[in-house]
């Protein structure tokens, strides 16, 4: 999950997809 979040941060300093990332989390958590 660490992995992920450090995935997450680099790319909420641009734009975030919240859609996307919501998905990112279903599947994560799936």
């Amino acid at each position: 999950m660490s992995m992920f979040l450090g995935n997450i941060l680099p790319v909420s300093s641009e734009k975030i997809d919240l859609k996307k990332l919501l998905e990112n989390v279903a599947y994560l958590t799936h």
